[in-house]
């Protein structure tokens, strides 16, 4: 395929197979965007690469967070916050894939 046909058919996607990705393939794919012309060489990219074991940390961390801002630990506001805030994270993670290896 040429380069004229690659962009010419270029689309984007907003939704994915719930399959894993290769690290490898991961790493291909970060370093071809980041070959992308950029503004005045600013090179504005921030790549997460998030495997399960981190994605349940940060979940852990987040919804901790989101239950202190309603109420104290052991309290019905705390829980509801905490639910709220889980609810709110995996909304935000099933955007990405899970690539095997990565943690």
């Amino acid at each position: 395929m040429s380069i004229l046909e690659v962009i010419k058919t270029r689309r984007t996607t907003y939704q994915f197979l719930a399959r894993e990705v290769e690290l490898d393939q991961v790493n291909r794919w970060i370093e071809a965007a980041t070959w992308a012309p950029n503004h005045k060489l600013t090179q504005p990219w921030r790549f997460w690469v998030l495997g399960d074991e981190t994605q349940l940390a940060l979940a852990k961390v987040f919804s901790h967070h989101r239950g202190l801002k309603k109420g104290q630990p052991g309290t019905e506001e705390y829980d509801q916050g905490v639910e709220a805030g889980l609810a709110r994270l995996w909304r935000f993670l099933r955007l990405f894939s899970r690539p095997s290896g990565v943690r």
